[in-house]
């Protein structure tokens, strides 16, 4: 009734089946784990710029500040 082959090919179908389910959960995981990686970097970018932002203008303040007292116009 049943050929050698047949379960062979069953096999396969079972192994292949499993290997392609097995792969396929896998990327959905890390696709899921790259989006939570993008959302958390833009965050850090937002909070990146604005400290950023603010150590410029506090650059900026020191720098006018310098130049005042080298002129000689701050005792």
């Amino acid at each position: 009734m049943f050929e050698p082959w047949m379960f062979n090919v069953g096999t396969l179908l079972i192994a292949g089946g499993t290997a392609f389910g097995g792969a396929k959960m896998a990327l959905n995981g890390t696709r899921e784990r790259v989006r939570q990686l993008a959302d958390q970097f833009e965050d850090h970018a937002q909070n990146d710029d604005s400290v950023q932002r603010e150590l410029l203008q506090r650059t900026a303040a020191m720098d006018a500040k310098l130049d005042l007292l080298i002129a000689g116009k701050i005792k």
